[in-house]
């Protein structure tokens, strides 16, 4: 199968179309699901503090999906799976965004919202100040 790829640029909105999926890009840390296709994702961790991922369903509000570096090592219960993968419903925007704390998994540390870096369809957080945006990371892979 040729594989076509298409790529337009509005200034608010990127659309990314490479067959054989759809994916709609949107700036920032948000992701679009084409109406078509669902988004798959797989997150990553690469960190010694506990970090979290949490994506939202941007137009409700509500928690999709969350990671956890510390799944059932620790972490707290509202956390669904360790790295892995998600995959979306069709047609729908997701905010994904990351948390971390300054240690292991601990109920008295606070979580610290994540900064984060986009590259294409790759979101990477940092949780400390070497920044390589590695400590979790988030790729569309369709």
């Amino acid at each position: 199968m040729k594989s076509i790829a298409l790529a337009i640029t509005t200034g608010l909105l990127s659309v990314v179309l490479s067959a054989p999926s759809y994916a709609l890009v949107a700036p920032g840390n948000v992701l679009c699901a084409s109406h078509h296709k669902p988004l798959k994702v797989r997150v990553s961790f690469d960190a010694a503090f506990e970090n979290g991922v949490i994506i939202t369903d941007s137009a409700t509000g509500r928690v999709a999906m969350t990671f956890n570096n510390f799944y059932g090592r620790g972490a707290g219960r509202e956390w669904r799976s360790g790295a892995g993968t998600w995959v979306s419903r069709p047609g729908r925007c997701y905010t994904v965004r990351a948390q971390h704390k300054t240690g292991p998994a601990n109920p008295s540390l606070p979580w610290v919202e994540s900064h984060y870096q986009r590259d294409g369809n790759k979101l990477g957080f940092e949780d400390g100040a070497d920044n390589d945006y590695n400590d979790a990371v988030v790729r569309i892979l369709r």
